[in-house]
């Protein structure tokens, strides 16, 4: 999957959630999440439930960082980056 692909459906999720689209908060791409509107971790679970749903990976504990999911860039990075990780397992083990 596409940098873009992946960066244009977390966009989407974070445009279409509540939270965001009530307070008529528009975020880039880069633009880091605590700073602009205070994200609390109930947020924060929302974005991973999304993540390993929508990106069929599992997002541990300690990957639960402000520099894997502080901006729309960096949580759209962490959803490549684990469905790399998840490709490459299936490889080398034959599973889905």
């Amino acid at each position: 999957m596409s940098e873009s692909s992946i960066l244009s459906r977390v966009n989407r999720f974070v445009h279409d959630s509540a939270f965001y689209r009530d307070r008529g908060i528009a975020l880039t791409e880069d633009e880091r999440f605590l700073e602009t509107v205070g994200i609390n971790s109930k947020h924060v679970g929302e974005m991973i439930s999304f993540i390993e749903v929508e990106f069929g990976v599992a997002v541990s504990s300690c990957e639960i960082t402000e520099d894997n999911l502080g901006t729309l860039r960096a949580g759209g990075a962490l959803c490549r980056q684990q469905a790399a990780v998840r490709r490459r397992l299936t490889d080398v083990f034959n599973v889905n």
